[in-house]
């Protein structure tokens, strides 16, 4: 349970990726369980084969974001406290979307409610990816860790779409 506690209060912007503890152990853990809710998630829409590769997609642009801006600044020793941040809290949104996903599904109705809540998990999400990138960086302005967290999220974006996207 103190693990869950320190990534929540990593989602709260109480703690930063450098309280993670340096753990393989934990970084395959983290790994699976943002997969796994990924993929979950990602099987509501698509096949589950293309679930599976949108979610791998996913996750290596956002290690490889992740890896390249460390080494750019000299601060690769802190990507796995880093990536096991960034994976911890996506998976803890997306655990969490999944239901909202499914009411949405079932309820037609309730549709509009649903998505302006995701839309507002997405934007924590964003916010809790720029205080990460903010700590690893060691940025004195959290708004720059932001910054860097938008144009991941718009590139990444435009990469899934531009890899998945379904042929006309």
């Amino acid at each position: 349970m103190p693990l869950i506690k320190l990534l929540l209060d990593l989602c709260l912007f109480r703690r930063g990726p450098q309280d993670i503890p340096l753990s393989r152990f934990l970084l395959v853990l983290t790994l699976a369980f943002s997969l796994l809710a990924s993929i979950l998630l990602s099987w509501l829409e698509v096949g589950f084969f293309q679930a599976i590769l949108q979610s791998v997609g996913a996750t290596l642009l956002l290690a490889g974001f992740l890896f390249v801006m460390l080494r750019l600044a000299n601060k690769v020793a802190r990507f796995p406290q880093t990536v096991i941040a960034a994976l911890a809290a996506d998976g803890l949104v997306t655990v969490v979307a999944i239901p909202l996903v499914l009411i949405s599904l079932s309820f037609p109705e309730w549709q509009a409610t649903v998505s302006l809540l995701l839309m507002a998990m997405m934007l924590w999400e964003l916010a809790v990816l720029g205080y990460i990138i903010q700590q690893a960086m060691g940025f004195p302005r959290y708004g720059i860790g932001l910054g860097l967290a938008f144009v991941y999220t718009v590139l990444s974006m435009r990469i899934m779409m531009e890899l998945f996207s379904p042929l006309s």
